[in-house]
């Protein structure tokens, strides 16, 4: 028996077991970032702990709702580039940095702080031509080209750096757990923050949570291209 041209062979949905592969659904610091949406930004830059070096300019960053200072540093690099970098000032243990992010050591320029108004840091290279603006409360970035914002960081707020905190079995008290855990968490549940499973997979975080999450947007832009997580169209799709 011969089979129609137009017949068609499919293979049902069904027949693909669904369970085995995690989605964000099922990723726990994806459910913690994701409550922070509907949230005011809680991060404030303390513009009079600025620093000026020959490569960087330093700035804490405070949560107000776990008060555990971040450190912010801004790299100007030659061609007009800015490079902004968020760690914890006094970590447990050094945090995990990718290494080939910048896979030589880029010519860094030395920046200047320009005036500004109160409550707001300027920061430009001896040319001027692209600015980088601070706001300190809430804590967003501007980068500013010929007068037009270009790009902003943290203009909604999403902020969101779990800092290292001690292993449980190492507190003495309970009111010191419960004071090092974030108060919007602490009622929560199934928030992974010290064990996720996940199948037979158990992850178990010895130091807590430790994601970041921090948004960017880009003003006048019609397309954005990168190499997504997944096959599809190197053109990157709007995720506010």
């Amino acid at each position: 028996m011969e089979v129609s041209e137009k017949e068609e062979i499919s293979v049902e949905d069904e027949a693909v077991d669904k369970n085995i592969f995690k989605n964000c659904s099922k990723i726990a610091f994806y459910r913690r970032q994701k409550q922070q949406l509907s949230k005011k930004s809680t991060y404030q830059a303390l513009l009079d702990s600025v620093t000026t070096g020959k490569d960087s300019t330093r700035f804490q960053i405070i949560n107000q709702a776990t008060k555990v200072p971040l450190l912010a540093e801004v790299f100007g690099i030659e061609g007009n580039i800015f490079r902004l970098k968020i760690n914890e000032e006094t970590p447990l243990k050094p945090r995990y940095e990718v290494p080939d992010v910048i896979t030589s050591k880029p010519s860094t320029v030395r920046l200047i702080s320009c005036s500004g108004d109160t409550g707001n840091l300027i920061l430009a290279d001896e040319k001027g031509d692209l600015k980088c603006h601070i706001t300190a409360n809430p804590f967003k970035v501007d980068l500013v080209s010929k007068e037009e914002v270009v790009m902003s960081i943290n203009s909604l707020g999403q902020l969101y750096f779990e800092h290292l905190q001690i292993p449980l079995e190492q507190r003495a008290t309970r009111e010191k757990e419960n004071a090092s855990i974030d108060a919007s968490q602490k009622n929560q549940e199934d928030l992974g923050l010290w064990e996720e499973k996940f199948g037979k997979f158990v992850d178990v975080k010895l130091n807590g949570p430790a994601s970041v999450g921090l948004d960017f947007s880009l003003h006048g832009f019609e397309h954005l291209y990168g190499i997504p997580q997944h096959a599809e169209s190197h053109q990157l799709k709007n995720t506010g």
